[in-house]
């Protein structure tokens, strides 16, 4: 039997969804609007990625999950358990929320296209019961023609997050990959910068190197052929707007994040970037976290990368010194 089984709902949604034999949902996930597009579902082996099955920016719905004694609801590294009864809980500032069920040892973690889905809830409804997640419609505007999507990932498979003592060869590896980065792309770079913390003295780190590169155009099918022949993917925005993401897997697995030039989200991730760099104290602060949350959840990318989350926005409005 495959990991995942899904069953379509009446009303254009998903009346079953089953994960290793587990049922999910208490009622139909659906759209709250009667009118708006059905969905479509993409089983793979780690996730169901939902998206309308024609061309919708924006969509309001409702995901039903199963209630049972214990159940864990984690946004941005929070145990949200216990919920008042029918109160809806804002995650406004997330773009997943993670929930595991004891009984089973099955957990998962919901994921969406934050750019274009912006309002969210958690709520526990007692009648009946069940942890009911409502996403909302998003702003009315993208810079690509694309709709939204939802995604549902194993949290509980095998480990795949590893944090690392500092390796003073990073360096090195990043001013390899830079060069041979550049070639690639020619004259579209503007500036390549090693981020993440590889590129901070002394943190521990997951050993990828991070690269980000502002661009003088958006990328062109013929960076996406000049970076595949030296071995990067390109995975589109993968959940970011505006951003190309790339992705080398062999050594030394890189990432490269790609937004136009003068882009809020290049000076953001620099400036977090400068913020460790400057303060020892609070980069050993943030590579303790990191380990923490490697150890809780270490097959499950998005919930270790939201919790981060907090720590990162507190450095950057200085609340932390």
């Amino acid at each position: 039997m495959a990991d995942w089984q899904v069953e379509p709902g009446a009303s254009g949604g998903i009346a079953s969804l089953r994960f290793q034999g587990t049922e999910l949902l208490a009622k139909e996930a659906r759209p709250l609007d009667a009118a708006s597009a059905r969905w479509r579902v993409a089983e793979m082996p780690d996730r169901v990625r939902v998206v309308p099955d024609t061309f919708e920016l924006s969509q309001s719905m409702v995901w039903p999950f199963r209630h049972e004694p214990g159940i864990e609801v984690v946004c941005r590294g929070s145990n949200l358990m216990p919920l008042p009864p029918d109160t809806p809980h804002e995650v406004k500032r997330t773009f997943t929320v993670r929930l595991a069920w004891p009984a089973s040892g099955v957990a998962v973690s919901i994921a969406w296209d934050e750019p274009r889905l912006r309002a969210a809830a958690v709520a526990f409804r007692s009648d009946p019961s069940r942890i009911e997640l409502t996403i909302g419609a998003g702003a009315a505007h993208a810079t690509r023609p694309v709709s939204w999507w939802v995604e549902l990932r194993d949290g509980n498979g095998a480990p795949t997050i590893e944090v690392v003592d500092y390796d003073p060869a990073w360096p090195d590896q990043f001013r390899r990959v830079q060069a041979e980065v550049e070639r690639a792309l020619g004259d579209q770079v503007v500036a390549l910068e090693h981020g993440g913390s590889t590129s901070v003295p002394g943190l521990a780190a997951k050993p990828i190197i991070d690269m980000w590169a502002a661009l003088r155009v958006p990328v062109r099918q013929q960076d996406v052929d000049a970076m595949a022949a030296i071995g990067y993917e390109h995975l589109g925005e993968a959940g970011l707007e505006d951003r190309d993401f790339f992705v080398k897997r062999t050594q030394p697995v890189c990432h490269l994040h790609c937004y136009p030039a003068g882009h809020r989200e290049w000076d953001r991730h620099l400036a977090f970037r400068d913020w460790l760099r400057a303060h020892p104290e609070g980069a050993a602060a943030y590579g303790r976290l990191k380990r923490e949350l490697a150890v809780r959840f270490p097959a499950d990318r998005i919930a270790y990368t939201e919790a981060k989350s907090d720590f990162i926005e507190a450095a950057l409005v200085g609340k932390i010194s």
